[in-house]
């Protein structure tokens, strides 16, 4: 069995695309079921946010360009593409097998590659990953001893090192950005669209800001409640959100609706009320919460995920001596990983030889008892212990002597070293 993992993020695609291949969680456990129907794949875990979607498999396919090829088309099939989208997601996928996956997961959990270097969210949204699939079933042995030495990892590099210092978070660019523009938030309306942990964040930025009025929209207006209440806003029902449009400065959405939720239309009819005083949005969704076709217009200031990249990584020199701490405890974690793995995948080889030697020790010491006397017992000992010692060497000496005939002496030096130095680890 082998873990890998077939992905498209940030770096390797921009959010029109990326949102193309982003899994509906209502539709997750209906994706896992289709995942594991694959030939060859044995378990699965879908991670999907606004910055990435990756499919982690354990898999016992022996072509690993075959099952490269079956992971694409898998996730091409799991959503309705055109021919010029397919094109683009098979030249921007990236897939990685064995440690190097597990590598790219400890990065992902860690925040190392995240657009924000050292982000916190992340780790939250892969064990969410990890527990939905895991109560689906479609998480087993390999994938679970894999993403619990994650997250183990994790931890270890949050306690260790100061990468998630300094706060350098989406949610605070879009703010600290929307400060810009209004040159503070007390006299300005807020909607926030969502009741996710981002939306969250977002609200208790602009709280920190003096932003005084806030509104939660949300389809479960308990959740809307939970939000207002905390800082003293009001909710709404998603249902609602267009008649209250034009009241607000400053709109963050981030949900993980399939399709968008404002549209040109939308902020046409909203300006018009407000007699062109501009907004400021930003959304946070992946796919998009806002029609990208907004930005047209003359007063709506729409940003993207991706456009407060270029704004977020200029906040980061303060943790990138910290991910080069965090890097070394991947590499050491990983080490360990894989020595424990290789000796859990070969301990039935371990047993298989001891139990046949104790077999070949057994059969010789039941000779030998029959034929011990008191007059033959050291005779019969020294016979015993010479043929014992025969049947242990004989596989080694053959190949000892086939290593000296082709000349291949560092083969010769690793069987003497195994034999002559046992004794030395007992």
């Amino acid at each position: 069995m082998a873990i890998a993992l077939l992905g498209i993020n940030h770096t390797s695609a921009p959010v029109q695309l990326r949102e193309r291949v982003a899994f509906n969680p209502a539709e997750i456990s209906h994706s896992l079921d289709t995942l594991c129907q694959l030939d060859g794949v044995k378990e699965g875990v879908i991670l999907s946010t606004c910055n990435r979607t990756e499919i982690y498999v354990s898999h016992s396919s022996e072509n690993t360009q075959d099952l490269q090829t079956k992971l694409l088309t898998w996730m091409k099939e799991s959503h309705t593409l055109d021919t010029t989208a397919q094109d683009e997601i098979s030249h921007s996928v990236y897939f990685k097998i064995e440690q190097e996956s597990l590598r790219h997961l400890l990065a992902v959990s860690c925040g190392l590659d995240s657009m924000v270097l050292g982000e916190p969210q992340i780790f939250g949204q892969v064990k969410s990953a990890y527990q939905v699939a895991n109560v689906h079933g479609s998480v087993k042995q390999e994938l679970d001893n894999a993403f619990q030495f994650v997250f183990h990892t994790a931890k270890k590099i949050r306690t260790q090192t100061k990468i998630g210092n300094h706060s350098v978070s989406l949610a605070s660019a879009g703010v600290n950005l929307g400060q810009k523009i209004f040159s503070g938030f007390e006299k300005h309306t807020a909607i926030l669209i969502g009741a996710g942990e981002t939306i969250e964040l977002v609200a208790q930025h602009l709280h920190q800001q003096g932003c005084k009025r806030m509104v939660f929209a949300n389809r479960s207006i308990e959740n809307a409640h939970r939000l207002a209440n905390e800082f003293h806003g009001y909710s709404i029902v998603l249902s609602d959100l267009t008649s209250h449009l034009a009241e607000a400065d400053i709109i963050f959405s981030s949900t993980a609706s399939p399709e968008p939720i404002l549209h040109v239309n939308d902020f046409k009819m909203a300006l018009k009320t407000r007699k062109r005083k501009p907004m400021f949005v930003v959304d946070l969704a992946v796919p998009r919460d806002i029609d990208p076709a907004s930005k047209e217009l003359e007063d709506i200031y729409l940003y993207s995920i991706d456009d407060l990249h270029e704004i977020v990584s200029g906040n980061q020199d303060a943790r990138k001596q910290e991910a080069k701490k965090a890097q070394t405890i991947v590499n050491e974690a990983l080490e360990l990983f894989t020595q424990r793995k290789n000796l859990r995948e070969a301990s039935p080889a371990i047993r298989e030889l001891r139990e046949h030697f104790v077999e070949q020790r057994d059969e010789l010491l039941s000779t030998a008892i029959e034929k011990l006397t008191a007059d033959n017992a050291e005779k019969i000992l020294t016979q015993f212990a010479h043929q014992l010692t025969n049947r242990f060497l004989h596989q080694p000496t053959k190949e000892l002597r086939t290593s000296i005939s082709e000349e291949n002496s560092a083969r010769v030096d690793d069987i003497l070293k195994i034999l002559v130095d046992q004794d030395k680890d007992k």
